[in-house]
């Protein structure tokens, strides 16, 4: 298992109204930090990784965040999260990593405005890290072009 649940329990502090971006290919994985993210009230877009990281980035847009893991479905997840810098995206990142090695950690680093949590992690360190994460960046909340829903 690549994180602790803690069943049952709700987030302490909601944030509705974010928009998270959540690129991971295992698909278990991809469901519970769903339900973990949705806890939070946040809007989440699911996406495998990859290319489909870049044309949900695309399409749907803009996030106030990304979740993101290094390695999706053999292509590398850091090499996507750079393209979104180069072209002049700003929105913090929380890159998931089972290769937390100090070649990664230094990629991270790179990317700026970005953590790195390594697999295994504890569900209550994942909201940490994404409450620090958005509080940091100090935006408001990006809107959606629907309904509140």
């Amino acid at each position: 298992m690549h994180c602790r649940w803690h069943a049952g329990r709700k987030a302490s502090a909601p944030m509705p109204g974010l928009r998270i971006l959540l690129a991971e290919d295992d698909p278990d994985l991809r469901r519970l930090l769903r339900e973990v993210l949705d806890n939070l009230g946040a809007s989440v877009v699911e996406t495998a990784g990859g290319t489909p990281l870049l044309q949900a980035l695309a399409a749907e847009g803009p996030f106030d965040l990304i979740v993101a893991d290094v390695r999706n479905s053999g292509t590398d997840g850091l090499r996507s999260l750079s393209l979104a810098r180069a072209v002049g995206m700003e929105t913090p990142f929380l890159v998931l990593t089972a290769f937390g090695d100090a070649d990664t950690r230094a990629r991270v680093a790179e990317l700026g405005r970005s953590e790195q949590l390594d697999k295994p992690f504890d569900t209550q360190e994942l909201l940490q890290r994404v409450r620090r994460l958005v509080r940091v960046s100090g935006e408001a909340p990006a809107r959606s072009g629907g309904d509140d829903g």
